[in-house]
């Protein structure tokens, strides 16, 4: 406000001053309501995290259960599309203003009839196939944060699963929760896409992926560099399995280039805009420039440290937990996931490979650390909901032909006679 220059050991920029043509007392009240808000929802926080985690861990103890026996499928899809609405429509929240407009009555009370709302346009959209109301569910959890990230995202401010201005010091652009819905949404819709037989499938799910590439990085859009360290990878590594190559050692190497590459690449186009607009990527490539391995250092030292402290958050890890037990059951258990043939499809191995860079990398380079994967873990859970195997269609060893069944004629009745073959 002096006009005196900040050292250049100080993180951050002074704040600045300019026109506008809103009045004081309206920008007065925004700010007023913006805190409210943000007090609004950080009070939300722990209790949305929470039925987010008691459903996800309800839909993965379905799905265990589904693996054995077929009953309550319906009522288990129902809560796999549950646990992907709850967390997209309390976005839609944010231009309520709820905090003011009914309290937490009225914030749960509309993602209540709202998310029900989700699931019965999906089962509605989606009632042709087996899948068509989960395909309609990821289409809306990529579409509604997509169209919220190319339209300034107005839907992240205040909101359980986005951000406030009381923490993580983001104002803008995509947080680490809605990077870890959209980008597994994104890939695992992607696989469904480029599995379908259709011409320019593959050509689809690729374009997908680079929108949402696009949607991420900083700085026009998302404004996250950490997801578009993961998700560069990720993303590249699912367009080379689906079409069908296979990953080397040299094809690992050449991923790591391109994280590098990447982050290069948006670090120095954030650089070259003026001080007082860069991003925080932009910051941090200047501060490496003027303190050296010290500056890189220093903010290395520090996301590592906030990653392992989110390891004491017990819900993420209940969650984390139940979905690698999920897993393991699918794989060991009665499916005997690990007994099924080994050609399997391109587009299946291309979206495993993809969910697991992205669970990886994302809790390596994102703050939020194991709120990351567990997101997508989520996501995984509500997809398992609806591909797990029927065992009532599937009741033979996986080596044993099928019997040959003969219908035998005889005067009054027909008997059915089953014979080795």
């Amino acid at each position: 406000m002096l006009g005196i220059d900040a050292p250049t050991s100080m993180e951050g920029r002074p704040f600045s001053v300019r026109d506008t043509d809103a009045s004081f007392g309206t920008r007065r009240a925004f700010l007023v309501q913006a805190n409210v808000d943000a007090m609004f929802r950080d009070g939300l926080v722990t209790t949305s995290q929470a039925v987010y985690v008691v459903l996800a861990v309800l839909v993965a103890a379905g799905v265990a259960v589904l693996s054995w026996t077929n009953r309550h499928r319906r009522a288990l899809r129902y809560g796999a599309l549950l646990l992907l609405g709850f967390p997209t429509v309390t976005y839609l929240s944010a231009p309520l203003h709820l905090a003011t407009n009914g309290g937490a009555a009225a914030f749960w009370a509309f993602v209540a009839v709202a998310s029900v709302g989700f699931v019965g346009l999906c089962e509605f959209v989606g009632r042709r196939s087996t899948l068509g109301p989960l395909l309609c569910a990821l289409s809306l959890v990529v579409g509604i944060h997509l169209v919220d990230a190319f339209t300034a995202v107005h839907l992240e401010f205040n909101t359980p699963f986005g951000y406030s201005a009381t923490v993580g010091i983001r104002l803008a652009g995509i947080g680490n929760p809605t990077f870890a819905q959209l980008a597994a949404a994104a890939v695992v819709l992607a696989g469904f896409v480029a599995a379908r037989t259709r011409k320019h499938a593959t050509g689809l799910a690729v374009a997908l992926l680079g929108v949402t590439l696009v949607a991420l990085i900083p700085p026009i859009f998302g404004q996250s560099f950490g997801a578009t360290l993961a998700a560069t990878p990720a993303f590249v590594l699912f367009a080379w399995l689906v079409v069908g190559r296979q990953v080397r050692a040299r094809h690992v190497g050449a991923l790591a280039v391109l994280l590098v590459a990447s982050g290069l690449t948006v670090g120095f186009l954030d650089l070259l805009r003026p001080a007082n607009q860069r991003t925080h990527v932009g910051r941090f490539f200047e501060q490496v420039g003027n303190e050296g391995w010290s500056g890189f250092e220093i903010v290395i030292h520090r996301k590592a440290s906030l990653n392992f402290e989110t390891f004491s958050n017990t819900g993420w890890v209940v969650l984390i937990v139940a979905a690698l037990a999920l897993l393991a059951w699918l794989w060991w258990g009665p499916t005997r996931a690990s007994h099924q043939p080994r050609n399997v499809s391109p587009a299946v191995r291309a979206t495993v490979a993809g969910l697991a860079t992205l669970m990886v990398l994302g809790y390596v380079f994102k703050d939020s650390g194991i709120a990351v994967p567990a997101l997508m873990l989520g996501v995984t859970i509500a997809v398992l909901a609806f591909v797990v195997p029927d065992p009532t269609h599937d009741t033979a060893a996986p080596d044993t032909p099928a019997p040959d069944t003969r219908a035998i004629p005889v005067p009054d009745r027909t008997l059915t006679s089953t014979t080795a073959p």
